[in-house]
């Protein structure tokens, strides 16, 4: 990259800081004008919440990650991958509307405070654990149920027949995102048998030919 600012003849309005500590960051946020990251993939785009939370208009693409917290026009730009053009007007043009980047700016805080705040997330993590206590609470009895007619059903009755019996009882987690599809209805296919039913507690586990595991 500095080869190529020097390449074009702005090395000399270009920076580049290297390591900045974290502890510094706020102030490199709250100091500049625009935020600028054209990442083509983001697993999740902490820097943009970042500089969210110090009010600054945020300019980005729209891509994995970025666009589960950017809304464009709202609290920032977004504009499609690869695309140089689109990105040089967006960047002009929050330069150049000072109440444009007044907007985004504080609408990019509110973003951030309003559903990333340490407060708001605690209270997501509550919510997600009192789900997934009554989905457990929900499976746990109907693996009772299932338990009893498993051990009383008639010779003959295939592992496949209590795997079919056994998909509703699942099906609320698959719904709810608390179980894996692709993992849970194998095991349990997998896993019963004539004999004892129980539910392991860890997300993902090998089956045993006496067990059906959940896969929580």
């Amino acid at each position: 990259l500095q080869e190529r600012s020097a390449e074009l003849g702005v090395a000399g309005r270009v920076r580049f800081l290297g390591h900045v500590p974290y502890d510094a960051l706020p102030l490199y946020y709250s100091g500049c004008d625009l935020f600028v990251a054209p990442s083509l993939y983001e697993p999740f785009g902490m820097v943009y919440l970042e500089a969210m939370a110090s009010a600054r208009p945020v300019i980005g693409c729209r891509s994995v990650g970025v666009g589960e917290f950017v809304v464009d026009g709202e609290n920032g730009l977004l504009v499609p991958p690869g695309d140089d053009e689109a990105l040089a007007g967006a960047i002009a043009a929050v330069l150049a509307d000072e109440e444009l980047a007044r907007s985004l700016g504080e609408g990019a805080r509110r973003t951030a405070c309003a559903k990333f705040s340490l407060e708001a997330i605690a209270a997501r993590t509550e919510a997600a654990k009192a789900q997934a206590a009554r989905f457990r609470a929900t499976l746990e009895s109907g693996l009772s149920e299932l338990a009893a007619r498993t051990a009383a059903a008639p010779d003959g009755v295939t592992r496949d027949l209590l795997g079919r019996q056994a998909a509703p009882l699942i099906r609320p987690g698959i719904d709810a995102g608390l179980i894996v599809p692709s993992q849970s209805l194998s095991c349990w296919r997998q896993s019963f048998s004539a004999s004892a039913v129980s539910a392991c507690p860890k997300r993902t586990g090998t089956c045993s030919s006496a067990t059906a595991t959940t896969c929580l």
